[in-house]
């Protein structure tokens, strides 16, 4: 497993330590969750920016018709 060490201001760590406390989680695993949990929010983003630009260029199906096709 891979490892990645970052630094913070000793405020900075309370701070990290108290919520990690509050969820009953270590502040590693607050941490590797947070920053996962970021990340695919971020794709999401993008993939929902994305389908903006397409969404008037093309047809849009409702799920019952979707449905039909996979019949």
């Amino acid at each position: 497993m891979g490892k990645i060490r970052i630094y913070v201001r000793p405020e900075e760590e309370a701070v990290l330590k108290k919520g990690a406390e509050c969820v009953g989680l270590s502040v590693e695993e607050l941490m590797r969750t947070s920053v996962l949990q970021y990340v695919a929010d971020e794709s999401d983003r993008q993939a929902y920016r994305e389908y903006l630009g397409y969404r008037n260029h093309c047809n849009m199906l409702s799920f019952e018709e979707a449905k039909k096709l996979w019949k």
